[in-house]
C-alpha cells in the first residue's frame, strides 16, 4: 500500500470504493481506524470473505495532519444490513443463512486470529466504564441490580 493514489485507478479495478478517516484531534477515532488498518492486513482477514475488502489507503498513516489524513480506501456495498427490512426478508431462509454463516465466520476469524473477547460474560462491574468504579471494584448490591436493567 503506497502514500500517493491520486493518478492511479484502485488496485481492485472496482468502479467505486468508500474512504474511511477520523479526526486528527480525537485520539479514539485516529486508535479505532489505525487498529482496522492493521486488522486488515492480517493474511486470513485480509483474504476473507466474510469482511469487506480493504483496497489501498491514502498518505501515511505515521504523519498524519488535517492537510493529510489518513485514510482508508474500502469496498463499497451497495447495502448494509441495516438497510434490510425485516418485514420483508424475516421469511427468506435463504438470506437469513446467508447473514447468519457470514457473520458467525466473521467472528471465527477473529476469534483465530485473537481480536475478539471470548472470556467470562460481560459484568459492568469488572470494567471501569461506570464513573466512580476502579477496573476490578464491585458496585453495591442495589446498584448491581440498577446496572442490570
Amino acid at each position: 500500500m503506497s502514500d500517493s493514489h491520486a493518478d492511479r485507478p484502485l488496485a481492485n479495478s472496482c468502479a467505486r470504493a468508500v474512504v474511511k478517516t477520523a479526526d486528527v484531534n480525537n485520539k479514539v477515532q485516529r486508535e479505532c481506524l489505525l487498529r482496522e488498518y492493521n486488522n486488515h492486513r492480517r493474511p486470513r482477514i485480509a483474504s476473507s470473505q466474510n469482511f469487506r475488502k480493504i483496497f489501498d489507503t491514502i498518505n501515511d498513516h505515521t504523519s498524519w495532519t488535517a492537510q493529510k489524513p489518513f485514510c482508508l480506501a474500502l469496498e463499497w456495498m451497495d447495502t448494509t444490513l441495516a438497510d434490510i427490512s425485516t418485514d420483508s426478508h424475516i421469511e427468506n431462509p435463504v438470506l437469513i443463512a446467508s447473514i447468519l454463516k457470514t457473520v458467525l465466520g466473521g467472528f471465527g476469524e477473529l476469534e483465530r486470529e485473537h481480536l475478539v473477547y471470548t472470556g467470562t460474560p460481560f459484568a459492568p462491574w469488572d470494567y471501569h466504564l461506570h464513573a466512580g468504579y476502579t477496573k476490578h471494584s464491585r458496585p453495591k448490591t442495589r446498584e448491581r441490580a440498577r446496572l442490570r436493567h
